[in-house]
Formats: C-alpha cells, sequence, structure tokens
C-alpha cells in the first residue's frame, strides 16, 4: 500500500515513468508483474552481516563482540543490509552515467523536485542525523530524498562506500563522508578539523537552498530547503 500511494503521487506529478523499483523478494516481484503490470529490479542484499555489522565471522568481529557483549536487534542488521544494498545500486548506476535519486516511500512528491535537482552534485533533504554533525552543523543531509548527479561519482564511489561498508547506516556514512571531504558551507568559514560553520545551518525553520564545496575530491552540496522538503511534520 506505500509503495502505490508513492507511485500514485508520483504519476500526478508526471515523474512515475523514471522511477525505478528494487524489489528485495520475489513475492514482491511478482505481485507487481502480475498484478499491477509494473517491473522491478531485483535486489540481492549483501551477505548476513556478523554480529557488530562486520561481514562474515572473523577472528576480529569475534573479539570485537567479546570486547562489547552487544548485539545489535535483528532489524538494525536487516537495515543496514537494506542501506548497503541501496549504495550498491547508486554507486552502479552512477557507473552507468544515471544520475540518481533515492527517495524513501514515505517522501510523498506533491510536486515534481527536478527543479532543485540541479542545484549541486549532492542535493539532499534535510535531517538531524547524526547527532554530533547536527550540532556542529545545524543540519545533516538525509538519505530519505537525496539526488547524486554524475560529477558526485567519484565521492560516491571513494567516500560514501568506504563508509557504509564499515558503518552500515547510510545516513551516518554521507554525513561522515561529507565531513571527510571537509565540506565547507556557505553560511560560514569552515575549520580545518571539523568543518562546522561559524553561523550553523538551518533545519525545520529553513527556507532556503544552502551549499557547501569541497576540493577533495570537487563536490557541491545542497540542503534543500525544510519547507519545501519536509521531514519534520507538525
Amino acid at each position: 500500500g506505500v509503495l502505490l500511494n508513492w507511485l500514485a503521487a508520483a504519476a500526478r506529478v508526471g515523474a512515475d515513468d523514471r522511477a525505478l523499483i528494487l524489489c528485495l523478494d520475489r513475492k514482491l516481484k511478482h505481485f507487481l508483474a502480475t498484478r499491477l503490470g509494473l517491473d522491478c529490479v531485483a535486489c540481492q542484499l549483501a551477505a548476513r552481516p556478523g554480529p557488530n555489522g562486520t561481514q562474515g565471522t572473523s577472528s576480529s568481529a569475534k573479539k570485537q563482540k567479546n570486547a562489547t557483549n552487544k548485539t545489535p536487534p535483528p532489524s538494525e542488521v536487516y537495515h543496514k543490509r537494506i542501506w548497503r544494498a541501496r549504495v550498491a545500486a547508486l554507486a552502479t548506476l552512477l557507473a552507468r552515467n544515471v544520475s540518481v535519486t533515492l527517495s524513501d516511500l514515505d517522501a510523498v512528491w506533491l510536486r515534481d523536485p527536478a527543479a532543485y535537482l540541479r542545484a549541486a552534485d549532492v542535493v539532499a533533504s534535510r535531517g538531524s542525523y547524526p547527532r554530533t554533525l547536527f550540532d556542529a552543523w545545524g543540519a545533516t543531509a538525509c538519505m530519505g530524498f537525496v539526488h547524486f548527479n554524475l560529477n558526485a561519482r567519484a565521492f560516491v564511489h571513494h567516500r560514501l562506500a568506504a563508509r557504509i561498508a564499515r558503518n552500515g547506516d547510510d545516513q551516518i556514512a554521507i554525513n561522515e563522508a561529507l565531513r571527510a571531504a571537509r565540506v565547507q558551507w556557505a553560511a560560514g568559514p569552515a575549520t580545518p578539523t571539523d568543518a562546522a560553520p561559524a553561523r550553523p545551518l538551518e533545519y525545520h525553520t529553513s527556507r532556503t537552498v544552502d551549499t557547501g564545496f569541497s576540493a577533495s575530491p570537487p563536490l557541491s552540496v545542497a540542503l534543500l530547503p525544510h519547507d519545501k522538503f519536509v521531514r519534520r511534520c507538525e
């Protein structure tokens, strides 16, 4: 039902013909094909990670488990497998010269966002997670709605992919990758250590696009105004 609602909204704004559905199981793929006449791409999840999000059961993973004595809940492990698969699909499409918009199904399109998607190499809605970077910047890039133009290929392949493999959380990964790239927000000069702007970005009160830039790799980033790309409904 959530997928159909998203597709209906996309159709109303004339964007449904640009949608690519990734299916994680055969039942959904069969249902969409036989009941709705919709095709989707079967997306195979990566091998089930070890207890701390690492692949397999290496001795280092076992040592880490013994040291922390913590095992993530199954839902967290499953979500991280999905997020890793999503970034893998993103990297594959960019490598084939296809720009990509990732949209969660609860990010319903009320208007065609195409005019905003040319604002930078990476164009993202705003979030408040991870908290450390939210506190430093005033807002973070949200993976619930984010667009990657072709100039973001090096950033995705060399920075984002490495961090999603290590952590599994795509929103932590993209924001840590931006910090590692020393993105400087136009809202204020960045410090050499944490790239925190002198004037914080805005989150739910934002009404304009904020931009940031990195030299290594060359990258421009745009955070969309929250009043038009709403994350926090009140």
